[in-house]
């Protein structure tokens, strides 16, 4: 299944299994901040920014953010750190 996902500002075009979490698909395009810790949705360590909403990423599939932005934490703060140093 073919996913067109913008992360981190970067436009992919991925074909991905249709079990594929949104967490595995993130670690593999290399965000390797993003961590899981429990595996069942409790611990927050996966949260990624989906069209600018927190969602757990081992808990939603890859394919479920085909056509949106997502963003990682560390991202998200880089941006806000260059937009406060102009």
């Amino acid at each position: 299944m073919l996913v067109n996902i913008i992360l981190n500002g970067k436009k992919l075009s991925r074909e991905i299994a249709p079990d594929m979490t949104l967490y595995d698909f993130v670690r593999d395009n290399g965000c390797y901040s993003v961590k899981c810790g429990c595996e069942t949705s409790n611990c927050g360590l996966c949260t990624v920014f989906l069209n600018n909403k927190p969602v757990l990423s081992c808990s939603v599939l890859a394919a479920r953010a085909d056509g949106c932005r997502v963003d990682t934490l560390e991202y998200t703060c880089f941006i806000k750190r260059k937009s406060s140093s102009k």
